[in-house]
């Protein structure tokens, strides 16, 4: 595999970054009024960013998920494991105070970062680093979601809100959400590979792009969670 350019990394970490500090900033302004109840929001989202980073980034750091060759493979083990922690964040108290604090603009813009994303999956393709159908020249139209996010959360803002069209855009970005990830898990150098072009998706078990999958994919997967917690309580408010 060719060597990654610096500012390929570079901006990766800057993804990173930027939705992590989102997350914070959310958590410190929907605590409460008080500066007090605000640090703790905002310590609250530091923990939970902190503990998402540094688990699988530790384990990856010591090649704990580069073996494929086990079935199942450690990576898919940790996938599961993080998986039904989104889950479970997302309907936990904290996520309950974003789905009904945090104004739904705020939940479907800041799916705005799955563009600069999908810009990154194809300068890595380029790069000769990971595959062509995880990116928008296979069978990758994630982007899709990241450019029709602001647009949406912009109309989202007026009133009456147009739930119907939040809703369409929420059921289309879960769905290519899906399908990349499909895509990828396929491509990974396991017995159940079906893409066998050169290289695989083995580059998203080493850190730092273990974070793609185990915090960046979730990131999304949690947004359009609240977004339809946020539907379904719109929803029982105009139910006589």
């Amino acid at each position: 595999m060719p060597p990654i350019p610096a500012h390929l990394t570079q901006m990766f970490i800057a993804l990173i970054a930027a939705v992590a500090a989102l997350f914070v900033s959310a958590q410190s302004r929907l605590a409460g009024e008080t500066p007090a109840e605000r640090r703790r929001g905002s310590f609250a989202g530091m923990l939970v960013v902190g503990t998402w980073l540094t688990v699988p980034g530790v384990l990856a750091a010591r090649g704990a998920l580069s073996d494929f060759s086990r079935v199942p493979p450690p990576f898919a083990l940790l996938m599961l494991c993080i998986l039904a922690a989104t889950l479970a964040l997302a309907f936990s108290p904290l996520g309950t105070r974003l789905s009904m604090r945090a104004p739904i603009a705020w939940l479907v813009g800041y799916q705005v970062f799955r563009a600069p994303l999908e810009y990154w999956l194809h300068a890595m393709y380029e790069n000769g680093s990971l595959p062509v159908q995880i990116t928008w020249s296979g069978r990758n139209f994630d982007v899709i979601t990241g450019a029709l996010a602001l647009p949406v959360a912009a109309l989202a803002t007026r009133m009456p809100r147009p739930r119907a069209l939040i809703a369409a855009w929420n059921w289309l970005g879960f769905a290519l959400l899906v399908n990349v990830v499909t895509t990828a898990l396929l491509s990974l150098p396991t017995p159940l590979r079906v893409f066998r072009n050169d290289p695989s998706t083995a580059l998203v078990a080493t850190i730092p792009f273990i974070w793609l999958p185990a915090f960046l994919v979730q990131a999304a997967l949690f947004g359009h969670v609240l977004v339809w917690r946020w539907l379904a309580q719109a929803r029982r408010a105009t139910t006589p």
